[in-house]
């Protein structure tokens, strides 16, 4: 049973742990407690499921990172062999098989200076997908895209339209900070010092990381780290990939409606095929399939009655955190970056 101070300490960390020689001590402070009670407190609520990891919280808008989501076509029998090819790259952080004839779905990530679709066309001669369809965001009509963290690691938000955002200043990210993001990464230490600890390992005054720390605030890549405010999505609802052949003009209206939709969770419009028609993606709530099938008829309703798909998922690989500049992505690349078409390089 969660008691009042249990409460008190989900608030402080969800403000964020402080960035001092002693952090827990700082919390325990305003709890009247010492910093090792905090650590076990803490401890304890992970273990019964009241509190999520502590981790950095990014504004991940200014990290320049990419993401785009990818399916491709392979026989039942070569499915999982092919996804496990697939899932050797750093940056895919979803696959899953999902119920239609392009089956083999995957969400993949890179930073800036990378050429994502070069990336996508050397998995595809690494796989030898019978199709492949390439599927960046192009425009967000409802929600701030897919890509969103909850407790447990389902994937991250990621700027889906690099370049979209432009800052002021010069913000270039250093060596240090990103070998600091790397680290950060990692879980966090519930130890007396853990900031020391994490200077110890980038060789490392504690004072210097401290700077860096707040270096990284200020610029605003990091708004803190501590534990997501959000509430826990209903284990009652389930989540629909629901696709629609939206003529181009009708785009805006349909968007405007969607809002009306709190079951619509998001809306993107992507790119067309001519085997795959369809530009606008919604991820829909719904306790079951026939429920949906109902709220679906609801919103052609309003949007008009548009062809659409269900795209059911079947079984899920991976589902997992974004990492922001894994080593193993330049790596990757070095390796294979000669099956990329000359054009991509």
């Amino acid at each position: 049973m969660i008691n009042e101070n249990d409460l008190l300490l989900l608030s402080l960390l969800r403000q964020g742990v402080p960035f001092v020689n002693r952090p827990f001590d700082a919390i325990g402070e305003q709890m009247g407690l010492d910093g090792a009670d905090v650590i076990l407190q803490i401890e304890r609520m992970r273990k019964e499921g009241y509190l999520s990891a502590i981790r950095p919280i990014w504004d991940h808008r200014f990290f320049g990172y990419q993401g785009a989501w990818v399916a491709m076509k392979f026989s039942e029998q070569s499915l999982e062999q092919k996804l496990e090819i697939i899932g050797q790259h750093p940056g895919v952080i979803y696959m899953a098989q999902r119920d239609h004839e392009v089956n083999g779905w995957f969400y993949i990530t890179a930073p800036g200076g990378h050429d994502l679709e070069a990336h996508v066309r050397i998995l595809e001669k690494k796989t030898e997908a019978e199709k492949t369809l390439f599927l960046p965001i192009q425009r967000i009509l409802k929600g701030a895209g897919e890509m969103r963290v909850f407790a447990g690691g389902v994937p991250e938000q990621v700027n889906q339209t690099a370049g979209s955002i432009k800052r002021t200043g010069e913000t270039k990210l250093t060596l240090q900070e990103i070998r600091l993001i790397r680290l950060l990464q990692e879980d966090f230490l519930l130890t007396d010092e853990p900031f020391r600890r994490m200077a110890e390992t980038l060789a490392i005054p504690e004072s210097a990381m401290l700077h860096l720390l707040q270096g990284l605030f200020q610029k605003g890549y990091l708004k803190r780290i501590g534990i997501s405010g959000g509430s826990k999505p209903d284990s009652q609802q389930n989540r629909f990939l629901v696709v629609w052949q939206i003529p181009e003009e009708k785009i805006n209206f349909c968007a405007e409606r969607f809002a009306d939709f709190p079951s619509v969770i998001s809306a993107g419009l992507r790119p067309a095929a001519p085997e795959f028609p369809y530009t606008v993606y919604t991820t829909v709530e719904s306790k079951e399939l026939e429920t949906l099938e109902l709220l679906i008829l609801k919103i052609a309703d309003k949007i008009g009655h548009w062809p659409n798909r269900v795209i059911l998922t079947v079984r899920e690989f991976r589902k997992t955190a974004i990492r922001y500049f894994p080593r193993e992505l330049d790596a990757w690349w070095v390796r294979w970056k000669t099956l990329a078409d000359p054009a991509f390089i």
